[in-house]
């Protein structure tokens, strides 16, 4: 159930998440300069994902990697939207 939650409200916020049930999470970007970008910024809000560049994804494939938990709430989820249409502006 998170899984598809998370994966639901990043697509409606306008990220590009491929659709499945595991409990980690790619949000594509795109550039490797870009992804590696949005993973400083959350971090310095207190968000901790990792970015994955080419060589390990091909090129122009750059993503966050996000791994959900047990114990994540309705509130980290308003939290990590928030923060990721923030560092997209």
């Amino acid at each position: 159930h998170l899984s598809k939650e998370w994966r639901d409200e990043l697509n409606a916020a306008g990220f590009a998440v491929p659709a499945g049930h595991s409990p980690i999470i790619p949000v594509i970007l795109g550039d490797a300069k870009r992804t590696t970008n949005f993973a400083q910024k959350l971090k310095e809000v207190g968000i901790r994902v990792s970015a994955i560049r080419p060589p390990t994804v091909p090129a122009g494939t750059g993503r966050l990697r996000v791994s959900l938990r047990r114990g994540l709430t309705s509130a980290h989820l308003e939290k990590f939207i928030k923060a990721m249409k923030e560092v997209s502006k």
